[in-house]
C-alpha cells in the first residue's frame, strides 16, 4: 500500500479504510478496476463492446446487455446489430412490443438485413402472430427458397394457423431437400396422425 500512503489525498476515506482493513476486498476491487480500464471506451471500440453485450446477454444478464447496447447506440445510432441484440433480449423477457418496434426500425432503415428479418420471424412465431410471420417468411424465402429452416418455420406457422394441408406440402419439400431434418419429420407425422384420427372419427 505504499502508493496509497504516499498520496492518500487522491483516494476517498472509505476506500482507504477498506484498503487497510480488508485486503481481500481490495484485491477483488483492483482486479475489477483493471478489467474495466483494459477495455477501450465505447467510442473507440464499439465492436468490442457489442461482443461484450452479446456475451453477457447469453449469460442471462439481459439488463446489463441492454445498458451496454444503449451506450453504443448513443454514439452509433445506426449500429443495427446492436439494435437486433437489444430486441432479442426484450423478446426473451416477453416484451413483445419493444422487441417488435426495434426490429421493424432496423428493417425500415435496412430492408435487406436478414438478421433482423429472421429475428422478427422468430418473434412473431413465439408470440403466435402466425399470419404476420408468414408474410415475412415469404419475403425471406423469395431470396432463399430452399432454406429448410425458413421452410420449417412457415410450415409450423401454417399448421398453427389451421392450414395443415399446405404445411404438409412444405414439410415434404423440406424432407426432399434434407431427409435428416428430424423436426420436419416429427411435425409431418403429427399432422398425418391427426388427419388419420379425424378420418376414423368421421367414419
Amino acid at each position: 500500500h505504499l502508493l496509497l500512503m504516499k498520496e492518500p489525498e487522491k483516494y476517498p476515506v472509505k476506500f482507504l479504510y477498506i484498503v487497510f482493513t480488508r485486503p481481500v476486498l481490495v484485491f477483488v476491487l483492483l482486479a475489477f478496476m483493471s478489467t474495466l480500464s483494459a477495455q477501450p471506451p465505447v467510442a473507440e471500440d464499439p465492436d468490442g463492446w457489442f461482443f461484450r453485450a452479446r456475451e453477457v446477454a447469453h449469460e442471462g444478464k439481459t439488463g446489463e446487455a441492454r445498458r451496454i447496447c444503449r451506450q453504443i447506440l448513443e454514439i452509433y445510432p445506426n449500429y443495427h446489430d446492436v439494435k437486433i441484440l437489444k430486441a432479442r433480449t426484450y423478446s426473451w423477457e416477453g416484451q413483445f412490443v419493444r422487441a417488435n418496434d426495434l426490429l421493424r426500425e432496423v428493417l425500415q432503415a435496412q430492408p435487406s438485413n436478414k438478421e433482423a428479418l429472421f429475428a422478427l420471424i422468430d418473434l412473431l412465431i413465439w408470440y403466435e402472430d402466425y399470419n404476420e410471420a408468414i408474410k415475412f417468411l415469404d419475403i425471406a424465402l423469395a431470396d432463399d427458397p430452399n432454406n429448410t429452416h425458413l421452410l420449417y418455420r412457415k410450415a409450423l406457422a401454417l399448421k398453427e394457423s389451421g392450414d395443415e394441408l399446405a404445411a404438409a406440402v412444405l414439410l415434404n419439400q423440406i424432407l426432399d431437400l434434407d431427409p435428416t431434418y428430424a423436426e420436419a419429420k416429427e411435425l409431418l407425422d403429427s399432422i398425418e396422425s391427426a388427419r388419420l384420427l379425424n378420418h376414423i372419427g368421421l367414419g
